[in-house]
């Protein structure tokens, strides 16, 4: 069971992965300007955008 469960994880990582090599622009047109400006500034803008959902 976990098994499967782990190999969905890798699967959807990988598959969303992907796509938001091509979509960081349409992403960050959908993201409110308030978590843009506290991102703004952090290393990595996806993974804080992520944390503040």
């Amino acid at each position: 069971m976990i098994r499967v469960f782990l190999l969905f994880l890798v699967l959807m990582f990988s598959s969303s992965f992907v796509v938001n090599a091509n979509t960081d622009e349409e992403r960050a047109k959908e993201l409110p300007l308030k978590v843009m400006q506290q991102c703004a500034t952090a290393q990595n803008f996806w993974v804080c955008v992520e944390n503040k959902k």
